[in-house]
């Protein structure tokens, strides 16, 4: 009879055993549940609220000796080619020979804004409200350079040749005056900083560019 009790009493405490562990196991399922949507819930939250893309930081560029110097922060720096500050500096020989130009590697640019040639230079070498326009965009672009072509009286300006930029005779110029943003060595990368430039210049266009000095003498 004690036996009987006993092995009675041991059931009674596995089934309340039991019993409790299912309700704690239910109670972890019901946990996880709540956190898994607690997650999903921030998540689409972030995702909301995220920030638009930035304009992304340029690759690395190869170690050419004509290498460009797109950071606006690091600009080349020559002893017989002083770079102003609206134009992209590239790496250049040591000494210079008279009346021979010298090309940079090629690299991608985002043309944001075009002007006309009939702008006065007011600023002698450059165009006043031009330059307005690209130390403002400059501002904006804190790891390229934004660069400038004035068609103005500068014997030792940088030129900057690219498809488009003269008729297809050569005999007339279509693109002179302009802001550009360096988009890079490769065209996926011109392509995506295209893309990210558009919203806030529509007519934005993304070109093939050699940057060209020459050191000129009479």
């Amino acid at each position: 009879m004690m036996q009987k009790k006993l092995l009675n009493l041991g059931l009674l405490i596995l089934l309340v055993t039991g019993c409790k562990l299912s309700a704690f196991n239910q109670g972890s399922a019901a946990n996880e549940d709540s956190v898994s949507q607690t997650g999903k819930t921030e998540t689409a939250f972030n995702s909301i609220n995220a920030e638009p893309a930035a304009t992304p930081k340029p690759a690395p560029q190869t170690r050419q000796a004509n290498a460009v110097c797109f950071d606006p922060a690091k600009p080349c720096q020559h002893s017989e080619k002083e770079f102003d500050v609206w134009e992209l500096s590239f790496k250049l020989p040591a000494k210079l020979k008279a009346n021979k130009p010298y090309h940079s590697a090629p690299f991608y640019a985002v043309i944001l804004k075009t002007y006309t040639m009939d702008d006065d230079c007011d600023g002698g070498e450059y165009i006043e409200a031009v330059e307005k326009d690209r130390r403002r965009e400059q501002k904006d672009q804190l790891e390229r350079k934004v660069f400038a072509s004035y068609e103005c009286p500068n014997m030792s300006a940088v030129n900057y040749e690219f498809e488009g930029k003269w008729d297809t005779a050569k005999e007339r110029l279509v693109i002179g005056n302009f802001i550009a943003l360096y988009a890079g060595e490769t065209k996926e990368a011109g392509e995506e900083t295209l893309r990210l430039m558009k919203n806030e210049y529509p007519k934005a266009m993304l070109k093939r560019m050699t940057a060209i000095v020459e050191k000129i003498e009479q």
